[in-house]
């Protein structure tokens, strides 16, 4: 009877621990509310003050950082505040261009380079001179 109970006993134990029963919660481990919840959900359910997602960034634990992307979610959530509060709204795109600035630098000096180049060609027609 005595091998039975304690063969019941931990079994039980074992399906607590697979079931989570003795794990604490997120926000008894030290995590923040932010954190805790990016974590849980693979996102943001809820809504977070810029004070309190500073702080989710400032205490984020290194492997929630590393092996989840709740860096990036709640790194998006602070901006969309930040641009919130000053009227921005966060949501629409910038007016930038999608082709990189050193791209449109040398595109630019090609174009003037051979524009160099056409207006000599015509000076040097003509004046009758021949080339080089």
């Amino acid at each position: 009877m005595r091998k039975t109970i304690s063969l019941i006993t931990v079994l039980c134990a074992f399906v607590a621990v697979s079931q989570g029963v003795f794990s604490a919660p997120a926000v008894a481990v030290g995590l923040s509310p932010a954190v805790a919840d990016c974590n849980a959900h693979a996102g943001l359910t809820g809504h977070y003050t810029i004070a309190e997602l500073r702080s989710a960034l400032a205490t984020m634990p290194v492997d929630i950082k590393e092996y989840t992307n709740c860096g990036d979610v709640i790194q998006r959530a602070l901006l969309a505040e930040l641009g919130a509060l000053h009227g921005r709204g966060g949501s629409g795109g910038g007016g930038g261009s999608f082709v990189p600035t050193w791209l449109i630098v040398v595109v630019g000096l090609l174009v003037a380079g051979g524009g160099a180049f056409a207006a000599n060609a015509a000076r040097q027609r003509g004046s009758g001179a021949q080339p080089g």
